[in-house]
């Protein structure tokens, strides 16, 4: 059953990480009730065919589309919380990675994040506050100043961001099983997104080669010149609704 925490439209049949549920639709007349009615597979030319934010087991189609004629309506479908899966990773609770360590919020504070197709919990995150992105930031600073990372060749930081992108690429299922009971995106949909993650940090990987400076006109005593230079360490708050595409080109 596909799930979607935003207006889209994908055809009948993608799959979600909702174990063995397939996408269906059922038009109903507004006058009758669902035991009236076979439950038929429309295909894949059904009109029925938009979604909208599912939460606390709310339907999953919530308005029927223009092409249905007015007096049909699209019958909800749900998601049993014990159909999704449960990856190990969710278990306890999840603090911060800060300078290549776990690391608790310095508040003590938590909370829970709640799988948006069933509503039920899903795992337990540390709240940051601003002593936390204080203490990142920090970390952040000094390593981006370390001549251990500062210092190394271009070509160097090409092979390291290829690196990265192949430990995505290696753990792509894992995370787009992660990415879809996060923002409750169907599965289809956020494979594409981890594999277009790797696309964008190898793109990116070829860059650190190819960043040149200008020289600008000048007297004949003068040499003036631009250089490309990074600005430094900032916090930034990245949206829910795929964060690891949207950390991969940052």
């Amino acid at each position: 059953m596909g799930c979607s925490t935003s207006t889209s439209k994908f055809p009948p049949g993608h799959y979600s990480p909702c174990k063995n549920a397939r996408l269906r639709f059922r038009p109903v007349h507004r006058d009758a009730t669902p035991a009236d009615h076979q439950d038929p597979d429309p295909g894949d030319d059904h009109p029925a065919s938009r979604y909208e934010p599912v939460a606390d087991g709310a339907p999953l189609l919530l308005s029927p589309p223009d092409a249905l004629e007015e007096d049909h309506v699209i019958e909800p479908l749900h998601v049993r919380a014990d159909a999704r899966p449960r990856p190990d990773f969710l278990a306890g609770t999840k603090g911060f990675a800060i300078g290549g360590a776990d690391a608790d919020p310095l508040s003590g504070r938590t909370f829970e994040t709640v799988d948006p197709v069933t509503g039920q919990p899903l795992a337990t995150l540390g709240a940051a506050g601003p002593a936390d992105v204080d203490a990142a930031v920090a970390v952040a600073r000094r390593a981006f100043e370390d001549p251990a990372w500062a210092g190394i060749a271009p070509f160097r930081r090409t092979q390291l961001m290829l690196e990265v992108a192949d430990v995505v690429e290696t753990h792509a299922e894992e995370l787009a099983v992660l990415e879809s009971l996060e923002m409750g995106g169907p599965l289809t949909q956020t494979r594409w997104m981890i594999g277009h993650c790797v696309e964008v940090l190898r793109n990116h990987a070829g860059w650190p080669t190819k960043i040149y400076g200008r020289t600008a006109p000048a007297p004949g005593t003068q040499l003036q010149y631009t250089l490309r230079q990074p600005l430094g360490v900032v916090g930034a708050i990245a949206g829910r609704n795929g964060p690891l595409l949207q950390v991969s080109g940052l």
